[in-house]
């Protein structure tokens, strides 16, 4: 009997559509973003391209530079819709993967594309930033290109964030440029150790820019910044909330102006941070600092609750739900029912777009959906909080 030849990733009806589809996409979001593109040369080579992510378009930008055979990585929310990710493969071709979890399916079709002779697109820190600057990712990273032995392409994304940080939903008038920072071939990473390379890679796509000495220029500059921060620093833990260029919290009444130079500065007195990167790492050190698993529920939500089935589709199982947050673990009241995600259980979480949260826990993937200033992000930095706390004592 004969055996079946494994299908190939690779598929003609992808170049076709990618054709169909690259130039409108690609010119909608340069207009809106005012983005300047650099041209890039394949001389008939296939890359591992590697960049930082800060917008929602960052794949649209990148896909006009590496338009031969290119294949981006898709999360599993993209690809768990239903008849929109049939759509999605069919064309397409991303190559799933789990971010609430180490996904060995995705590894090992990276390098079937690789050896069809696809290019394959990464933004190695898995998420758009929130502060502005490069996200910290795993070495990882480095086993992957050396199982793939072709050459590494670094690109920086610099004027994503001013124009539209990943927490907020309005665009503000600046500039943004996409180019490559460096070509590194197998034969010289081949000489150097994992350190090195890494450093090499951290390197080639840091950004940071609150120090590209631009202006951002608008009149809602921040509206849904409360969508990542949740800690004030007069009053701790509490519910902030935006209108136009400004954010304050209810509690104390403190008032703080986002700026056309991405700094923050207070209407009266002072104000200790200078960024939201800085007021970002007070948080996750004030949360650190903070812990009390006796302690009521620090934060409630009301969220749409879904049950993910990964890479297939969504199933809502409640519009109405409601979520507490604790120090340990989260608890969902819905449909008359409550239950406890002891972060013990909790396998990993993770915050997708701009405020949507899945928890993986027990072979189950919840996913929460709150309001437009819904914050996702908290729920992530308590839980890898309490998981940090119980590798110590580990």
């Amino acid at each position: 009997m004969k055996q079946k030849k494994p299908k190939k990733w690779i598929k003609t009806r992808h170049k076709i559509v990618q054709f169909i589809f690259r130039t409108p996409f690609y010119l909608f979001w340069k207009r809106k973003y005012n983005a300047k593109i650099e041209k890039f040369d394949f001389k008939g080579k296939n890359y591992i391209v590697l960049y930082n992510h800060q917008t929602p378009a960052d794949q649209f930008f990148l896909n006009k530079m590496f338009y031969k055979k290119d294949y981006f990585l898709g999360t599993e929310d993209i690809m768990s819709n239903g008849f929109i990710s049939k759509l999605l493969k069919f064309g397409f071709a991303p190559i799933p993967i789990d971010k609430t979890g180490n996904d060995f399916n995705a590894v090992k079709n990276c390098i079937k594309v690789v050896k069809e002779g696809g290019t394959i697109l990464i933004a190695p820190e898995g998420n758009r930033t929130y502060s502005g600057h490069t996200e910290d990712f795993k070495p990882s990273i480095i086993k992957l290109i050396r199982l793939c032995k072709i050459p590494v392409v670094l690109v920086k994304i610099e004027g994503g964030y001013g124009v539209e940080p990943r927490w907020s939903n309005y665009v503000r008038k600046g500039e943004m440029k996409i180019g490559v920072s460096r070509i590194i071939e197998p034969l010289e990473y081949a000489e150097m150790d994992d350190k090195t390379f890494f450093g090499i890679i951290k390197e080639g796509i840091s950004v940071d820019d609150t120090k590209l000495n631009q202006k951002f220029t608008g009149d809602k500059k921040a509206e849904y910044l409360e969508r990542a921060v949740c800690v004030c620093p007069d009053c701790g833990f509490s519910e902030l909330k935006s209108e136009g260029n400004f954010i304050t919290c209810q509690k104390c009444g403190r008032k703080v102006e986002y700026k056309d130079d991405l700094t923050l500065s207070p209407v009266e007195g002072q104000f200790p941070f200078n960024t939201v990167s800085d007021w970002l790492d007070y948080q996750n050190d004030f949360i650190k600092n903070s812990y009390d698993k006796n302690s009521g529920a620090i934060f409630t939500d009301k969220i749409r609750l879904f049950s993910v089935q990964l890479y297939k589709n969504k199933k809502v199982l409640s519009k109405n739900a409601i979520s507490y947050l604790f120090f340990d673990k989260i608890m969902l009241s819905y449909n008359g029912v409550k239950e406890i995600l002891s972060f013990n259980d909790v396998k990993q979480t993770a915050v997708l777009g701009r405020n949507k949260l899945n928890v993986s826990i027990n072979g189950k993937t919840y996913q929460f959906k709150g309001d437009m200033r819904f914050n996702a992000l908290k729920y992530h930095l308590f839980f890898n909080n309490y998981s940090t706390k119980a590798e110590v004592k580990l």
